[in-house]
This record gives structure tokens, C-alpha cells and sequence, in this order.
């Protein structure tokens, strides 16, 4: 009688089954993590834009508007504000000046801005005008 040497096709099909799973794992790893490297990039341009689109909400703010659309590297986003506060600020603290003179407004308004891409995060900005309000 001869001994046959080599693979039976029952052993080749376990071999490639168990093969492709592994495969599918691997690509399904790799894919979660480009999913999680472009989320993060939104958030770093975001993020990296926020000084510049601070200013730009704050000259907004000063020329009298509550809500806007800033267009930055990130993709657009919208801006509204919430006026908080509103004080009457002294013009001046030496004796000279009359008691009760104001010099200006401070508000402080609650900003909210949304990306397209849904996410959002909120700060405070004060704003002084020297227009009495």
C-alpha cells in the first residue's frame, strides 16, 4: 500500500477559510483606524482655525451681529451669540471724574459655533464698546 503526501482539499479550504478571516480582521483594524485618523484631522483643523475664527466673531460682535457663517481650511461653520451680561463700565477712577460717569458697555455674550460636520463646542466673549447702550 502507498502513503499519499500532500494537502487533501478539505485541509486547503480550512487553511484558506481560516487565512480570509484573519485578512477580513486585519482590513477591518486598519479601516477603524483611517476612520479615527480623519476624525481627528477634522478636529485639528478645527481647532488649529479657532484663534482666527475667535477674532472673526469677535469683529462681528462689535459691528452689532448675533450670528454668521465662517468659512476656514476645516469647511464652513456656524456661529450664533447669546448676550449673557451687560454692565455700564467707569470712565475713569481718578477723583477728577464725576461721580456716576460711564465710559462704555461691556457684554458678555455665550458663543455657540457648529460645523458641517455636526459637532460643536461653545465659549464666552466679552465685548467693550465705548457706545452706551
Amino acid at each position: 500500500m502507498k502513503k499519499h503526501s500532500g494537502l487533501t482539499l478539505i485541509e486547503v479550504l480550512i487553511a484558506s477559510m481560516i487565512l480570509f478571516m484573519a485578512l477580513g480582521l486585519v482590513s477591518s483594524v486598519f479601516q477603524q483606524n483611517l476612520r479615527s485618523q480623519m476624525q481627528a484631522n477634522k478636529y485639528l483643523l478645527a481647532t488649529q482655525s479657532y484663534m482666527s475664527m475667535q477674532a472673526e466673531i469677535r469683529f462681528h460682535l462689535e459691528q452689532g451681529k448675533s450670528e454668521g457663517t465662517i468659512q476656514t481650511p476645516a469647511g464652513p461653520f456656524t456661529w450664533t451669540a447669546e448676550l449673557q451680561e451687560q454692565r455700564q463700565e467707569l470712565a475713569d477712577l481718578s477723583p477728577e471724574t464725576a461721580p456716576g460717569a460711564v465710559g462704555g458697555t461691556l457684554r458678555l455674550y455665550n458663543i455657540t459655533v457648529v460645523a458641517e460636520s455636526q459637532f460643536s463646542f461653545e465659549f464666552k466673549q466679552a465685548v467693550w464698546s465705548d457706545k452706551l447702550v
